[in-house]
């Protein structure tokens, strides 16, 4: 059967057209938004202020065996080997070139990985991410690579967060998941669109006795679909890995459990988009809730209007002091510039040199021009008080 069969969309109540779109989103932003319960925008950054420290306080009570234990909250255990960090690297190469712009240039920038383009589609719409597919005749490597978010109807998938049924009717680990609506609808546009592809380019590859070896990428939104879609697939092609950059929160727990086994998810230090989730949200909210932030941020009020009055005062301060400075450069630049023009006259009367004083009043000329020149810094030091 064919795929769009097999993983055919949920009912969502979608309408055609962009304005259908905009609506769907909107719906779903609202709903999210609202996880923030009695909190303005402005509140949670004060209070974010407030809770980061109490967390600070908490740790630093800890002591640094406790912290750093492979158990201790937060640790994830070991990293990858030498091995595995090369294989990544090479990998970002690939997902680097899905925000090139056309076919020449993702194909230039694989190149030195040893890979040909076999499909580009660098354009995107809603659902609808950009992606390339590439091989590598010598290792028989197989690249899926699905673009992050580049484009405004890429924004408006990424907006659409609601949580839906990534599967309708199937059986398995993954039959009761739900996924953001946006990257799930995404990904099976991309299983409709690629998964022959990649039965096709596993075939070439046999054939000529190499050894297949298919990874979807992606980083962003595109790590999403990806991941969604590796879940989707990974039934028909059991080889399928995934490896996916920046991964947004796309499936629900228990589904992104049974996805351990094929699925690599990289993420760089704090990195928000791996940790904006609706559920992230309602815990900040219940957190910034567990702590009285609103009383220490009154007691710190006064402190904090006294630093602003103090600073203001003294910007002022130094304000009339610059002026000031500024009056007695220009009256002195001014002074400076008379007092030459005053010597050139005395001291060194410019002639015209004739027969009888071409000797004697070479000198004389060029002191003469030696206070032309200081006359011109005078007027250049005026210039630059003015200024």
């Amino acid at each position: 059967a064919h795929s769009s069969a097999r993983f055919a969309m949920s009912s969502t109540g979608y309408a055609p057209g962009w304005l259908a779109d905009y609506a769907t989103v909107g719906s779903a932003l609202k709903k999210n938004y609202s996880a923030l319960g009695p909190f303005e925008a402005s509140d949670v950054v004060i209070g974010m202020t407030y809770l980061m420290e109490e967390e600070r306080v908490r740790r630093a009570s800890k002591g640094a065996d406790e912290i750093h234990r492979i158990d201790a909250e937060g640790v994830l255990g070991p990293g990858p080997n030498a091995a595995e960090l090369t294989d990544l690297r090479k990998l970002c190469f690939a997902v680097e070139a899905s925000y090139l712009e056309d076919k020449h240039a993702v194909a230039a920038a694989i190149q030195p990985l040893g890979h040909v383009v076999v499909v580009c589609k660098p354009e995107s719409k809603f659902q609808q991410p950009a992606y390339f597919v590439s091989r590598n005749d010598e290792t028989g490597d197989v690249h899926l690579v699905v673009r992050g978010t580049a484009s405004l109807m890429d924004a408006l998938t990424d907006a659409d967060c609601d949580a839906d049924a990534l599967f309708e009717g199937s059986d398995g680990a993954l039959a009761n998941a739900r996924a953001h609506r946006g990257m799930a609808a995404a990904a099976r546009w991309i299983v409709d669109e690629c998964g022959e592809v990649l039965k096709s380019q596993i075939a070439l590859l046999e054939g000529s006795a190499k050894k297949p070896r298919i990874t979807v990428l992606g980083h962003s939104l595109g790590a999403g679909t990806a991941a969604l879609a590796t879940a989707m697939m990974h039934h028909s092609i059991p080889t399928l890995r995934c490896v996916a950059f920046a991964t947004p929160p796309c499936l629900d727990f228990e589904g992104a459990e049974s996805c351990v086994p094929f699925l690599t998810s990289v993420v760089l230090h704090d990195d928000v988009v791996s940790r904006a989730s609706l559920a992230n949200v309602e815990d900040l909210r219940a957190r910034l809730q567990a702590i009285d932030w609103r009383s220490s941020f009154a007691k710190d009020t006064p402190k904090l209007q006294f630093a602003v009055e103090s600073v203001g005062s003294a910007s002022d301060k130094m304000g009339d002091a610059l002026e000031k400075m500024q009056k007695r450069t220009l009256v002195a630049a001014e002074k400076g510039a008379t007092f030459a023009a005053a010597a050139a006259a005395k001291l060194f009367g410019k002639k015209q040199p004739t027969a009888e004083n071409d000797g004697s009043d070479k000198v004389s000329l060029k002191a003469g021009a030696a206070v032309d020149a200081a006359v011109a810094a005078g007027k250049a030091g005026m210039h630059v008080a003015n200024s």
